[in-house]
């Protein structure tokens, strides 16, 4: 928790002397969320922070994955794989989106499926 607070606090000087740099940006929402965790506040001030580095430049990759990284363990999973896609169209050599895009979408075909299965001991009308 310390050196969080350090790196946070570091990286919150540095943005006073650079306030539109999207990689510092993208940089301190993922320390916040590092911070808090999953506390809503604490989500959605990180979620400020990555969203106003891709405001000053929309196809920054570092705030791209920050913005999935956060999606993945907070948002909905098709809130997570829209912003994994845009990662990867982004970056197309990201591992570990293209393995969190298969692990979400074999868990979204999986929960569909459950969905669609119809008992086998009910008899149709």
């Amino acid at each position: 928790q310390g050196e969080f607070d350090s790196a946070f606090a570091g990286l919150d000087k540095l943005r006073a002397r650079y306030p539109s740099d999207p990689h510092l940006l993208a940089e301190l929402g993922w320390c916040r969320f590092c911070l808090g965790g999953v506390e809503t506040r604490n989500v959605e001030k990180a979620s400020e922070w990555v969203d106003l580095a891709l405001a000053f430049q929309p196809d920054n990759s570092g705030a791209l994955e920050v913005k999935a990284r956060i999606q993945c363990r907070v948002a909905p999973p098709d809130e997570a794989v829209v912003a994994l896609k845009r990662l990867i169209r982004r970056t197309p050599d990201s591992q570990w989106a293209r393995q969190k895009l298969i692990q979400l979408d074999d868990g979204a075909a999986k929960t569909l499926a459950a969905a669609n299965r119809k008992p086998l001991w009910r008899r149709q009308k």
